[in-house]
């Protein structure tokens, strides 16, 4: 009962914000459920799903990828690299334009990356830059910004990278590597304001925290824009409530739902199923107790069984026995799932072990099947606890859980990134693993193009950090779920999270 009574409290109070009913939902804004406030909406800074969604429909870079995951020129009109791969040349749209009028220009992209790439920089994606000549020695403050190896020669953008890097066209896609404003910067104090000129479809015109973000169309986009006039994203945590508003028609998409009402909104056709190259996975803080020890860190992944987790969420979702996702270079679908076995181990550590997740019915659902496992093929207690995403995020930083899950998703079309993020000294590495063995496979999977020496070199690693360490355990590969009204009539999602909202559609 009380959990009926805070429904209908957030309700009235999504409701309140909303405004005034409308008799058709065709005469507003058309309305998207966002999860949860992102971390920070600064391209420099920019790490976290929401973020990357809400940017990539605010700021266009040289290249971008469309509504079907293909990789397309957006600000750059052409491109050209040389036959060592270590010289890229951009010769930007004489259109491009910001939103307030002012002609994008090749200057405009070498203040984004030294800005991304300064020693100030918290930037966790920016490290995918480093292959720019002098990236991290201007990183560490060892160089000037001038010997960074971005500038602009004859009103082109030159990119000099110091070793052959066959990703990097497709890591020109990152926030990090966006255009930024000297002017701009320098009128907030080296700030990048929420409500700054975009270079990309829509702009942010409005953010009530925790709340909405209002979105309206950039007039001055080079690609002649044909999208909606407005799109307001609701900050909905809440599941249930996003069904009801969803239902109320007061949302037109959501992606964050009750995981029971799933089939009957297949059934009824509002659900829609994306592939999502992303990973589900449970991870170990290894300087914590027992999980130091590499015996208890297979014990556990050994102990759950993925396909009865995977059956009662009862969802589309993959299972997964590879830390890269299928559609990634060097995806291995692993070894099946064996029975398990007594390891020896049954009650010979008698603390209660902390687990941490962020709130959602889905994540309550495996941390308590998680639970009971643990306990009863390992007699090893655990404490569960949820946080709310961003408090989440910060004790992963500070510190993080025994044990904790986490998901990861390709931000670009290759599956470095995915193992950079156990590498080190990798501020994603939230396990406090360290394993030199893993760092060389890496770094030598960064330098090589793609093929079959790739290819291998990444399932050796894949397997190093999921079999031979279990450093992490794979629990699925992410499909990804959305309620769509049937007024929308063209809807897409790219593979990467990314719905362009410039594409969709809906009846007049």
């Amino acid at each position: 009962m009380n959990r009926l009574i805070i429904i209908s409290i957030l309700i009235a109070v999504c409701a309140a914000q909303l405004g005034a009913c409308t008799s058709d939902p065709r005469d507003r804004p058309i309305r998207i459920q966002l999860g949860a406030e992102p971390v920070s909406l600064d391209p420099a800074i920019a790490e976290d799903g929401a973020a990357l969604r809400i940017l990539a429909n605010t700021m266009d870079g040289l290249v971008g990828y469309d509504g079907k995951s293909a990789l397309k020129k957006k600000l750059a009109e052409s491109f050209s690299i040389s036959q060592d791969g270590r010289r890229m040349e951009f010769s930007l749209r004489k259109n491009a334009r910001w939103s307030d009028g002012k002609i994008v220009s090749a200057d405009d992209f070498v203040v984004g990356f030294r800005r991304a790439l300064s020693p100030e920089s918290v930037s966790k994606l920016g490290s995918m830059l480093n292959p720019i000549k002098n990236a991290v020695a201007f990183h560490k403050g060892a160089v000037p910004a001038q010997e960074l190896g971005v500038r602009v020669e004859q009103a082109k953008l030159i990119i000099e990278l110091e070793r052959p890097a066959p990703y990097f066209l497709h890591a020109l896609t990152l926030p990090a590597a966006l255009p930024s404003r000297a002017d701009v910067l320098k009128k907030n104090n080296g700030n990048w304001p929420e409500t700054a000129p975009v270079t990309g479809p829509y702009k942010i015109t409005a953010h009530t925290h925790d709340q909405r973000i209002l979105l309206e169309k950039n007039p001055h986009y080079y690609d002649g824009n044909e999208g909606e006039p407005s799109i307001e994203l609701l900050i909905v945590s809440d599941e249930s409530t996003a069904l009801h508003l969803f239902e109320q028609g007061k949302l037109d998409i959501a992606n964050k739902l009750p995981l029971t009402e799933f089939k009957r909104l297949k059934i009824a056709g509002s659900l829609r199923t994306f592939p999502f190259l992303a990973t589900y996975y449970l991870g170990f803080n290894t300087s914590k107790p027992p999980f130091q020890d590499v015996k208890w860190r297979r014990a556990v992944a050994a102990a759950l069984n993925k396909n009865e987790l995977l059956a009662a969420l009862d969802s589309s979702e993959l299972p997964a026995y590879s830390w890269i996702p299928p559609g990634l270079e060097g995806f291995s679908a692993g070894a099946a799932e064996t029975p398990h076995r007594d390891s020896g181990l049954k009650g010979k550590f008698r603390n209660t072990v902390r687990a941490g997740f962020d709130s959602s019915s889905r994540n309550s659902l495996v941390f308590e099947k998680v639970q009971r496992d643990l306990l009863e093929k390992l007699g090893l207690k655990i404490a569960l606890q949820n946080m709310d995403w961003k408090t989440y995020v910060k004790t992963l930083q500070s510190d993080a859980p025994a044990l904790f899950r986490f998901g990861w998703q390709a931000p670009f079309l290759d599956p470095l990134p995915h193992l950079l993020a156990f590498t080190s000294k990798n501020p994603n590495n939230y396990t406090h693993w360290r394993n030199s063995r893993y760092d060389e496979l890496v770094e030598k999977i960064r330098a090589l193009p793609t093929g079959a020496e790739r290819a291998d070199l990444v399932r050796q690693a894949d397997s190093l950090l999921v079999n031979e360490e279990a450093v992490v355990i794979p629990i699925y590969h992410y499909m990804q779920n959305f309620a769509v009204a049937p007024q929308i009539t063209r809807f897409q999602m790219n593979v990467f999270g990314v719905v362009p909202f410039n594409e969709l559609v809906r009846s007049k």
